[in-house]
């Protein structure tokens, strides 16, 4: 491997980073969604009711990171679980975030099972919607958000052209012969040459703010500059021409048949007004009934498109009630009913409380739909913010239904 062109290339992204990360909007997207994911998806088991509640909540900062434009493998996920929950729960917790993977090699066979089981279960409930098909790039963001000092991204392209630069001494592969291992090891290489740049690590960790997760393995760093070479010029003077294939000349042989040689062509009868009014008319309907078909499916993505954008607001509406409930806290608090007396709240469970009377033990839902509940300081207001919780679940679950059969 060169060393002296890897250091090169650093030094190029070094000059680059501050306008490259901080002096975007969206420059440190992928630091603020790893740091989201890590807070919401390692939550303990207790904080969700459900597994896509859990993983809704820690993808929310993902912005375009993985559902843009004709891909929607993060939402396609939620899709697929609603269609057979325990099995995307379990292909997403076990094989693809599993910790049995004492080795790259492992993790490499691991990903491709989960990669081929999901694409399985999509062509079964969504045969039609290529949209929620999960490619490398987008498992691997899943893995290394959860690993961030084990894993790395995956971005294939990017990695073999800044092999070809740096003459990484084994070949990283593409498509079917894509190597995990020897892509780790490229990653590897990188961090570890960053690391040596003082000046790049002192101007990279202040760029980062509270806001963001901690890379002090540099493991975003390192495929961040991929990203950055696909923007600004950092292999310039150290990626190969392809050479020019000299053209091969083709001659032509004519065979001539020697009973039909000297005789003259025959030619076509011109057909006639009704065959090619016949023609025409046939043409035409073909070119109606393509047009049709387009007009269709422009208004069936049309549709798509407005009913994810409803979906997607409805979630985070869900999220914001779901965030006010969780500061409420009742455990300890007394509690008054007519037909039992008085009493106090021994367990919560969101909106579900267990409440121990003198006699007996009763448990109650806070919903303005239930109105025999006990009563405490302030439960008015309490019961209010739970129920536009509930109100916005059940709406989130009307419109998820409603974007399958789109």
């Amino acid at each position: 491997m060169n060393q002296s062109t890897l250091h090169e290339i650093i030094q190029r992204f070094e000059k680059q980073l501050e306008s490259f990360l901080g002096g975007q909007p969206d420059g440190l997207r992928v630091w603020r969604a790893q740091k989201t994911w890590r807070e919401e998806w390692l939550r303990t088991e207790g904080d969700f009711d459900t597994f896509a509640l859990r993983y809704n909540a820690a993808r929310k900062n993902f912005g375009r990171l993985l559902d843009s434009g004709q891909k929607q493998p993060g939402s396609g996920l939620v899709m697929m679980w609603r269609r057979s929950p325990q099995r995307i729960e379990q292909l997403f917790r076990e094989v693809l975030l599993g910790e049995n993977c004492p080795d790259t090699e492992t993790l490499q066979k691991s990903m491709d099972h989960f990669l081929d089981a999901h694409e399985e279960l999509r062509q079964t409930f969504f045969p039609k919607n290529r949209a929620y098909q999960m490619d490398w790039y987008s498992a691997s963001v899943f893995r290394a958000f959860t690993f961030p000092d084990r894993d790395f991204i995956c971005l294939r392209k990017e990695a073999v052209k800044l092999a070809g630069c740096i003459q990484f001494d084994v070949p990283v592969g593409s498509g079917r012969s894509f190597s995990l291992p020897q892509y780790y090891l490229l990653c590897e290489e990188i961090a570890r040459a960053m690391q040596t740049h003082d000046a790049l690590v002192e101007k990279y960790f202040n760029i980062l703010d509270s806001a963001q997760c901690e890379d002090h393995n540099l493991h975003l760093l390192a495929v961040n500059l991929m990203i950055c070479a696909k923007q600004i010029p950092l292999y310039e003077g150290f990626l190969k021409a392809p050479e020019a294939e000299k053209p091969v000349p083709v001659q032509r042989v004519v065979k001539k048949s020697s009973a039909s040689a000297g005789k003259p062509r025959r030619s076509r009868p011109e057909p006639d007004p009704e065959t090619l009014q016949r023609r025409e008319e046939r043409r035409k309907k073909r070119e109606e009934e393509s047009r049709l078909r387009e007009e269709e499916r422009q208004r069936k993505e049309a549709e798509r498109l407005q009913a994810e954008a409803r979906l997607q607001a409805a979630r985070a509406e869900m999220e914001n009630a779901l965030a006010a409930c969780r500061e409420i806290k009742l455990e300890g608090t007394p509690v008054t009913m007519p037909k039992y007396g008085q009493g106090t709240i021994i367990r919560q469970d969101l909106n579900k409380i267990r409440v121990r009377f003198d006699q007996t033990e009763k448990t109650f839902v806070l919903d303005t739909r239930y109105t025999v509940r006990p009563k405490f300081a302030g439960d008015d207001e309490i019961v209010a913010k739970f129920s536009l919780y509930e109100r916005a679940k059940e709406k989130t679950a009307q419109l998820e239904k409603k974007v399958i059969f789109v």
